[in-house]
């Protein structure tokens, strides 16, 4: 197709010299063929070759070659001086007849016509070229957006992708935390109340495991967030001071006890949550298999003893 656009414009400018020309070279056959041939460089210089079949359309009187000349010099170089002045030579050579010592001034008529003629030859090749050329840039720019919406949409699905997998990590993290903690909480009770030594050491081991679990599990969440571009704090983890809103929104009629020990700083962090999952998993208990059934819940520091205990609070 490229080498089609650039051949079949000068096929066209020869057939219009020979068709008017005839076939016996001469000057009029002569300047048109070399206007015709000079169309080959007019993407490479599109002034000087349409300077070059000037000639042509005013000796020759060929048409092709000068109008496909200055519609090239209207797409690749569209400035409106050198277009002005384009068009005006091609206006005058297409006006002015060959000989100009055939010039009739008097003949008003065919000379008004051939004025508009001439005006038309040369207005439509530059409003051709620009309206070419004006398209292309439109294309190249619908393309330019097309591409920045597709990065844009590529952006915004990673966004939700990654809000999404951080959500993810979240709840993961709240909720098998939850369930670890309490297998951790049930295995340091075996080990407290168990007498025999082969159950305390395997209650010993499944708690350091749920531990391990859970700092494994923590590290995994968060290396979730990370990917995922969130850098929000994990949602707190329960302590003893929120208890009271825990009862309150158990729906219960519970009473609430405590002593002034609790209330104290000093508690471990996973201490303070494991008393809270004990309160809490108890309050599902209740209203699952005891609802509106009234509710004591009591909380208070009590130092374990023997060799197997392990500072805390007792509820």
């Amino acid at each position: 197709m490229r080498w089609g656009s650039l051949i079949v414009p000068v096929l066209l400018a020869v057939a219009d010299a020979l068709l008017v020309n005839g076939v016996t070279f001469g000057l009029e056959l002569n300047v048109s063929l070399v206007a015709a041939a000079a169309l080959l460089v007019r993407r490479k210089l599109p002034a000087l070759v349409f300077l070059v079949t000037l000639p042509g359309i005013l000796i020759g009187y060929v048409w092709f070659a000068p109008m496909i000349a200055l519609y090239t010099v209207a797409r690749l170089r569209p400035d409106r001086r050198l277009l002005g002045v384009s068009a005006l030579l091609l206006a005058a050579a297409h006006f002015i007849p060959w000989p100009v010592s055939d010039f009739e001034p008097t003949a008003y008529r065919e000379n008004t016509l051939t004025l508009i003629d001439a005006c038309v030859t040369s207005v439509g090749p530059i409003a051709l070229g620009l309206l070419v050329r004006t398209r292309g840039e439109l294309a190249a720019r619908i393309e330019d957006l097309t591409r920045s919406r597709r990065h844009a949409d590529e952006l915004i699905a990673e966004r939700v992708l990654s809000t999404e997998r951080a959500r993810l990590a979240r709840e993961m993290h709240d909720v098998v935390a939850h369930q670890v903690s309490l297998i951790s909480l049930q295995a340091g009770a075996v080990q407290i109340s168990a007498e025999d030594a082969k159950a305390r050491e395997g209650a010993r081991t499944i708690r350091e495991l749920s531990v391990r679990t859970l700092d494994e599990l923590r590290h995994m969440v968060g290396i979730l967030r990370a990917a995922g571009g969130d850098h929000e704090e994990l949602t707190p983890q329960p302590r003893l001071a929120d208890l009271p809103r825990l009862i309150e929104l158990s729906a219960l009629d519970v009473s609430f006890e405590t002593d002034s020990a609790t209330q104290r700083p000093g508690h471990s962090e996973a201490v303070e949550r494991a008393a809270f999952r004990i309160v809490q998993e108890a309050l599902t208990n209740v209203r699952k298999h005891a609802p509106g059934a009234r509710v004591t819940v009591r909380v208070n520091d009590a130092q374990a003893e023997g060799p197997e205990a392990a500072d805390g609070t007792g509820a």
